[in-house]
């Protein structure tokens, strides 16, 4: 049994490494040799000549809500309940992935965070995108915790829609504004961009309308779990999720 075990470690560690060096060599924009039968010599293309210029898709997420925590203790308050270190989510630094544990350490909700803060000095305002089917619940645990520390825990559902813009040939934009914040996932860079926008606020950028299942495949082929139908509630350990691949 450990003989056969260990034959699969190693064939799963070679099909990997295989996986990485396709994934390196299809970014590649070094030129190679093509044949041309009619002026029977060598020409050379590139990635650019054979391929078209691929927009981005922006992909609305009706299955992502988002839930607010405000106030001077906010940063404290959250810093023992999720996985990360949310010391670090500051003005400059602008979004986050975590999750939140039960007591035998296995995962109850994956989550972004987004900071939300105008300028420094301004009270923290985070904003914790969850599933929609456990917004309820997330609440209710977060506020359960909350004791006498000086936050407020609401849902903010109606109040922002939350988008993926799945990278194309061209990087979708990164802004904060009034009206929302966009910011590279903070998980892989190839999951492209997440933007949350305030309800009525149309995206300002020149892009195709990707459906959930796009999404969906998009984030298969890069092994990242994402929602309770990927991450049961108390079911999987973190490790088991890639969190530590996926800086969470």
């Amino acid at each position: 049994m450990a003989g056969r075990l260990g034959l699969c470690v190693r064939h799963s560690q070679k099909l990997l490494t295989n996986f990485r060096h396709l994934q390196a060599s299809s970014r590649d924009t070094l030129q190679s040799p093509i044949f041309h039968p009619h002026l029977g010599r060598t020409l050379c293309t590139t990635k650019a000549d054979t391929q078209d210029d691929i927009k981005t898709k922006c992909v609305r997420l009706e299955e992502r809500s988002l839930v607010q925590v405000a106030g001077s203790d906010t940063i404290p308050f959250l810093q023992g309940l999720v996985t990360n270190d949310v010391t670090c989510l500051n003005f400059e630094n602008r979004v986050m992935y975590t999750m939140m544990l039960n007591v035998q350490g296995r995962v109850l909700y994956d989550l972004l965070m987004y900071n939300l803060q105008r300028t420094p000095d301004s009270p923290p305002c985070l904003l914790l995108e969850c599933d929609h089917s456990v917004v309820t619940q997330l609440i209710k645990l977060l506020k359960m915790y909350k004791i006498r520390k000086k936050v407020d825990v609401s849902s903010v559902t109606d109040e922002y829609t939350v988008w993926a813009l799945l990278p194309g040939t061209t990087d979708p934009p990164a802004f904060v504004s009034d009206s929302g914040i966009s910011v590279t996932d903070p998980r892989l860079p190839s999951l492209g961009n997440r933007v949350v926008l305030k309800s009525g606020t149309n995206l300002v950028f020149d892009c195709v309308e990707g459906t959930l299942e796009d999404y969906h495949t998009h984030r298969y082929k890069l092994g990242v779990a994402e929602g309770v139908n990927d991450l049961p509630p108390g079911n999987s350990l973190p490790l088991e999720s890639n969190i530590a691949y996926l800086n969470g």
